[in-house]
């Protein structure tokens, strides 16, 4: 829970966690970054196709959104790329 930056993000994952129909649990990974690596790889094996926010730059780290296109492309997997007017950079220092 220390990914959340403010109780209000908190509790509002935890209510939408409550609502949720199915919830998968991952093994524990070997880190932080691993853990989001090993999410993001689940859901593109379980989806048809990936709808990915991204810079277009390439990947900054392990299981980086340009990692995970990639490896989605590897994988045959459709890419829908969203474009935003917001600097991506800019939200993870706030």
């Amino acid at each position: 829970m220390a990914d959340f930056e403010s109780q209000q993000s908190r509790e509002e994952f935890l209510t939408l966690l409550g609502e949720a129909e199915t919830v998968i649990e991952m093994p524990v990974a070997d880190s932080r970054i691993g853990a989001y690596e090993q999410a993001s790889r689940y859901v593109v094996e379980h989806s048809d196709g990936l709808v990915a926010v991204w810079d277009g730059l390439p990947a900054r780290g392990r299981g980086g959104t340009a990692e995970i296109v990639e490896w989605a492309r590897g994988l045959g997997k459709p890419v829908y790329r969203v474009w935003t007017e917001v600097d991506v950079s800019e939200l993870r220092r706030k």
